[in-house]
């Protein structure tokens, strides 16, 4: 597995050493990282020179394979941050409580309604994905077509 960037804790690090630019800088460094094709990349990186160029030598110095997502040598997925766990944490605080069945209903309730609003999201992009995300997708809509639902347990 290759030492991947929590890109929430380089934006920190740039925040600290960069304190001038910042709040120009933020937006333009999310979507730049988040970015799935290399003309998009390339957009946001040639704004990042314009308004500071040493925050552009910081990120280019961090190694892009370990923080954009478009060079990535792994599919870096949905998430690409490591405070994952802090926010599903927060979500199901009070669940933590509950008994362990019901924390769990209450974790895949969770969990559904993301994927509910992130597939909704998706409906409405109408941009093409690189060929490397198109073939990710086909190949998980061959997968998923296969799978079977099963009744759920009476417990």
């Amino acid at each position: 597995m290759p030492h991947l960037a929590c890109i929430g804790n380089l934006w920190k690090n740039v925040c600290t050493n960069f304190k001038k630019s910042n709040d120009r800088l933020r937006d333009i460094y999310y979507a730049m990282a988040k970015a799935y094709r290399k003309d998009e990349f390339d957009f946001f990186w040639n704004q990042v020179g314009k308004i500071d160029q040493r925050v552009k030598s910081h990120l280019e110095d961090a190694g892009f394979e370990k923080w954009a997502r478009v060079y990535a040598p792994i599919n870096r997925g949905r998430m690409m941050t490591s405070s994952i766990a802090e926010c599903i944490n927060g979500k199901l605080k009070l669940a933590r409580e509950l008994p362990i069945i019901k924390f769990l209903e209450q974790a895949r309730k969770l969990f559904g309604k993301w994927n509910c609003k992130n597939r909704e999201r998706a409906s409405y992009a109408n941009t093409s994905l690189g060929s490397r995300f198109e073939g990710i997708l086909q190949l998980n809509t061959s997968k998923y077509s296969r799978l079977k639902v099963i009744g759920k347990p009476v417990f």
